[in-house]
């Protein structure tokens, strides 16, 4: 494949991983019953859906037209993925979930570095790269205050080791 192909391939890749992101998060905020999770999924939602434009305008910049439109609308299966996530083992198995779909955004731009040769569309995957980066330590922090607060909850009700919890 070469240089034009494969640049064109790494960023409409990058374009749907953003989507992706940026409809599970949507999900998230909508369904999420804490309201530190919830405001840190319209964040990431709201980033996501920045980073969707950015790359959009870096593709057109390349000569590369983006095929069909952004699909952002919560009529998909990331309302049901993300209401499974939250009602199958709670909020803080959704931060997990969130933190390895950012760690695979990121996995997939590193990859792709050594394929773009072109300076300002290296330096636009590099900033998402810090982005997402700094994304799995919000994530991260918010997994240990959701945990941290379970522990304290079970300890207040020792009925919740038995699911009967209102933890």
């Amino acid at each position: 494949m070469d240089g034009n192909a494969d640049l064109n391939l790494i960023l409409s890749k990058a374009l749907g991983l953003e989507e992706s992101g940026l409809r599970f998060f949507s999900a998230m905020a909508r369904l999420s019953g804490d309201a530190g999770s919830r405001e840190l999924f319209k964040r990431l939602a709201a980033e996501a859906e920045s980073h969707f434009y950015i790359l959009r305008e870096a593709m057109k910049r390349c000569g590369y037209e983006p095929v069909g439109e952004p699909r952002f609308g919560p009529s998909d299966s990331f309302t049901g993925d993300a209401k499974g996530t939250l009602t199958g083992a709670g909020p803080a198995r959704a931060m997990n979930y969130a933190i390895r779909l950012e760690q695979r955004v990121v996995e997939h731009y590193r990859s792709s570095l050594p394929h773009i040769r072109i300076h300002d569309v290296r330096k636009v995957i590099l900033s998402l790269i810090r982005f997402k980066e700094s994304h799995k330590e919000l994530l991260s922090g918010q997994l240990l205050r959701l945990l941290d607060d379970g522990r304290r909850c079970q300890a207040s009700f020792p009925m919740a080791r038995a699911n009967a919890s209102p933890c």
